[in-house]
């Protein structure tokens, strides 16, 4: 016979077990939404909509979707913003030199989330990329007369909130994308959508999200779709203070790709991580490695990628918590 005790244990596994079916069927119909739209490799613009929004996550193979329990998850895992409670509001900036090999390129990212009692968590986020400048070629002798520029832009908020208290979450981005190219410019709306699921097993957290779904960016006539991607990801808290990491990307311009990834923390003052990604080619796979400190309130990263003949990547990121 079985105790009370044991009842209520029961009882636990099967709402877990039923909110583990319906991320189950999210999944699938995240996954068949990204075959529908499946393009070839370079058909799609804003490259830059692929690029890590934070210096913690780019050191661990650019994989969080299974762990997204700061203030990023406005760029990684909409959903993971539940994570946040009423007291820790959280700000986050972001640079990031890529490529260091080629000239001018730069990015910055921010963010801030705000939980508000008790309709869930609120979130913003932007992301400028900069090309700089380069000389104008429209003489028929081939010789420059004047500069054009380039860059992207987007702009989102975000919303989360427990479907389930600590055991599932859902949550939500709304984007503007800009882009600028001399004299031309287009603009696209797109929306994020995640889920979160905290397994029976004490650490052990699943995630997915599609990223990037909705309108084309349109220069006069041409149109140009979106990076779409579905991701899904696994995060695991060992102890000893350790936590490994994974995530599987699926875009539609591009091969399946795979990321693994782990942090170490010494005393939750010093972090280190490292990390592996076997794509996209044209963000960079490889060996990723990152540092880490906490003082106070502050947390200060760094992420660092080679990228061969283009030069190395370099990230730095300070959240603070308020």
């Amino acid at each position: 016979m079985y105790t009370k005790k044991k009842l209520c244990k029961i009882d636990i596994i099967k709402r877990r077990y039923k909110g583990m079916k319906k991320l189950s069927l999210v999944v699938v119909g995240f996954v068949l939404a990204t075959s529908l739209w499946a393009k070839e490799k370079g058909e799609t613009s804003c490259s830059f909509l692929k690029l890590t929004g934070g210096a913690r996550a780019a050191g661990m193979g650019d994989c969080y979707i299974g762990l997204s329990d700061d203030v990023s998850a406005c760029y990684f895992n909409p959903a993971g913003l539940a994570q946040l409670d009423e007291t820790r509001r959280e700000g986050l900036f972001m640079l990031l030199r890529p490529m260091t090999g080629v000239e001018s390129l730069i990015m910055s990212f921010g963010a801030i989330a705000i939980p508000v009692v008790p309709y869930g968590v609120f979130g913003g986020a932007f992301t400028y990329y900069g090309y700089g400048e380069m000389d104008k070629h429209t003489n028929d002798d081939g010789t420059p007369d004047g500069k054009w520029s380039a860059y992207d832009f987007a702009l989102s908020t975000s919303f989360a909130k427990w479907v389930k208290p600590n055991i599932m979450s859902l949550g939500g981005s709304l984007k503007v994308v800009n882009g600028k190219i001399d004299d031309e410019s287009a603009i696209a709306f797109t929306v994020d959508l995640g889920g979160l699921y905290k397994t029976p097993k004490k650490g052990l957290n699943v995630g997915c999200a599609i990223k990037n779904l909705g309108s084309n960016m349109k220069y006069d006539e041409d149109g140009f779709s979106l990076p779409l991607s579905l991701k899904a990801g696994v995060s695991y808290s060992l102890p000893k203070n350790l936590l490994i990491l994974s995530d599987l990307t699926i875009p539609n311009d591009n091969d399946p790709y795979l990321g693994l990834g782990a942090e170490y923390s010494l005393k939750e003052m010093f972090f280190i991580r490292a990390g592996y990604k076997t794509g996209p080619e044209d963000e960079g796979k490889g060996f990723t490695i990152g540092l880490g400190t906490k003082y106070l309130s502050y947390n200060f990263d760094y992420a660092y990628q080679p990228f061969g003949k283009l030069g190395d990547s370099h990230r730095l990121s300070v959240k603070a918590t308020f």
